[in-house]
């Protein structure tokens, strides 16, 4: 026991051990040492080691190595996610003669952002999430709606990214990568050719309309792969994250223990923050947000379609239709702003803060404008509910032989029913709340350190 003991006090700080080792000795020889007298030198080891200044690399530094060990070890507990990946080349269909280099870039461009709102609208990836030989996301889809589901397939999971033509590509021509990760390898790569494949019609499609069938516009540069190896989780960032992280733990806690009143108090403001902040954020309104994407399509030049656009939203967005629509018994929108103001200015603050038209780039010579109306309110199912009316009547607006209108209006996706509240963030108020309280505290308590400071009497001259 004396030799266990004796090897713990090797754990004191080289200051203490210079100054008393030796009456440490002699005191050990002398006493009748117990299992209990270890823990105490243990004990006082630790307590010396993060008392001392000079200790803090030290402690920080162990901390580091034992996070980045947690950290390691528990990356290896996350499912693995694989990536498949196919490029496509993308070529222009009929560049006219006089188009520069930036122009027929920018088309292509262009051509790939509005076929994307068809290929990966939600209606699209809800179909092929319920495909039976894929049947996507069972677990996430017994915890959230199928229309949240695809939201997250489109925001997380797919990624269509645009670069240079690859080796071999036609000149004015540019490739896209199309990608999808998913836990399982083979599902990932199916994804990804049902993608391409939706690419591929839907330029067929577009190319019959417009009478290019000789160009195919789209034409598959590389095949799906099937992934090998996982691209998540990345062990060595999560070896690297769980030593700062632990480095900077290591340095907070020694800090706490020099100084655990000041700690305390510096807690003490920021749970206050927090919490006051999160108490505050509740009181403000949920406000929910539905959209809808429409597809305005004619035989003039874009410019053309863009006006007649302008003046089907000027009819449909007057301020009688809206004032009309407000006042419908199914919706009844903005009551307690109509008690106390006029339904001009009610109509007003709908079209300049709730009510939105999001024009999507136009594509030049493909004779197409797609568009978003989109509406928030703190009413899911009448924010839903004016959407699909306004969606209805620009689409009303179409009816009718096109050739004498000369353009046609569609549906591309439904006004859909939002599940969560877009507004507000409680979870970001509430941390800038706990920061907030942070800076208060700091301030609070230098200044009473000044002030106990000018209080304190000066000591008395001998």
């Amino acid at each position: 026991m004396r030799r266990c003991i004796g090897w713990a006090a090797y754990l004191y700080p080289a200051s203490w051990r210079k100054r008393y080792g030796a009456e440490f000795d002699a005191l050990l020889d002398d006493a009748n040492v117990r299992w209990r007298d270890l823990a105490d030198v243990l004990r006082g080891a630790f307590i010396m080691q993060m008392t001392n200044w000079k200790s803090y690399g030290r402690n920080a530094v162990a901390a580091a190595v034992a996070c980045a060990i947690l950290a390691l070890a528990g990356s290896f507990l996350i499912p693995n996610r694989y990536e498949s990946k196919a490029v496509m080349r993308i070529s222009p269909q009929s560049p006219s003669a006089d188009s520069t280099p930036a122009e027929v870039d920018e088309d292509l461009t262009l051509r790939l952002e509005q076929m994307q709102v068809q290929v990966l609208g939600r209606s699209s990836l809800i179909e092929l999430i319920q495909e039976p030989p894929l049947d996507l996301y069972k677990e996430e889809r017994k915890r959230m709606t199928i229309a949240d589901v695809a939201e997250k397939m489109r925001t997380h999971d797919i990624k269509i990214r645009l670069y240079d033509t690859p080796a071999g590509g036609k000149p004015g021509a540019q490739a896209f990568e199309v990608r999808f990760a998913y836990p399982d390898r083979y599902k990932a790569r199916q994804v990804v050719r049902e993608l391409t494949g939706k690419f591929m019609m839907l330029n067929h499609t577009l190319a019959q309309k417009a009478g290019l069938e000789g160009n195919p516009g789209i034409e598959q540069f590389t095949t799906a792969d099937l992934p090998a190896t996982p691209v998540m989780p990345n062990h060595v960032a999560f070896l690297w994250v769980g030593l700062w992280a632990g480095l900077l733990l290591g340095l907070l806690a020694t800090l706490v223990w020099r100084r655990p009143k000041w700690s305390l108090q510096m807690a003490g403001f920021a749970a206050a923050g927090f919490v006051l902040a999160l108490a505050v954020a509740y009181f403000i309104p949920n406000v929910y947000v539905s959209r809808a994407a429409l597809l305005i399509a004619g035989t003039g030049d874009i410019a053309r379609l863009t006006d007649r656009l302008q003046e089907i939203e000027q009819r449909v967005l007057s301020p009688d239709n809206l004032a009309r629509l407000i006042q419908l018994p199914d919706l009844d929108l903005y009551k307690k702003e109509r008690a106390h103001m006029p339904l001009s200015d009610v109509v007003e603050k709908m079209r300049s803060k709730d009510l939105r038209i999001h024009l999507y780039q136009a594509l030049p010579g493909r004779h197409a404008q797609a568009f978003e109306i989109s509406f928030r309110y703190p009413d899911r199912f009448k924010v839903q509910a004016m959407v699909r009316e306004l969606s209805r009547q620009f689409v009303e607006s179409s009816l009718g032989n096109p050739r004498e209108r000369g353009y046609t209006l569609e549906l591309l996706e439904t006004a859909d029913l939002p599940q969560t509240h877009a507004y507000p963030n409680r979870l970001s108020i509430a941390i800038l709340g706990a920061f907030a309280g942070l800076l208060i505290g700091l301030v609070t308590l230098r200044w009473r350190r000044s002030r106990r400071a000018q209080l304190t009497p000066a000591p008395a001259a001998a």
